[in-house]
């Protein structure tokens, strides 16, 4: 298959094409305002945690320094692989070096 990009051979009716530019502008205010809810979701969560750790310190400071910690357990992450690479056989690699290629106008 070659690789240039194969063109159609026939057009869109206009109908068609108003349809597509339609869909594609309610499916982008669609997500805007998906965007918008969970924002306003997450901003209200954060300001209630807020809100319930100023109380925890109010009523135990040793609760709420308890409170504060990062949960390790919470995302256990373990990598694994190699350390080192070996080196990729016969490569030659770049100097840093280039060839100014810019068209001269006279």
């Amino acid at each position: 298959m070659s690789s240039a990009i194969r063109k159609r051979s026939f057009q869109l009716p206009e109908e068609v094409k108003d349809q597509r530019v339609a869909l594609l502008k309610e499916w982008s205010h669609y997500k805007y305002q998906q965007h918008l809810a969970e924002t306003t979701m997450i901003d209200e969560v954060m300001a209630s945690q807020q809100h319930a750790l100023e109380e925890l310190r109010k009523v135990s400071e040793d609760l709420w320094l308890e409170a504060i910690q990062l949960d390790q357990t919470l995302l256990p992450y373990r990598a694994r692989g190699p350390l080192r690479t070996p080196p990729i056989q016969d490569y030659d690699t770049p100097d840093g070096e280039y060839f100014n290629r810019t068209k001269k106008w006279d």
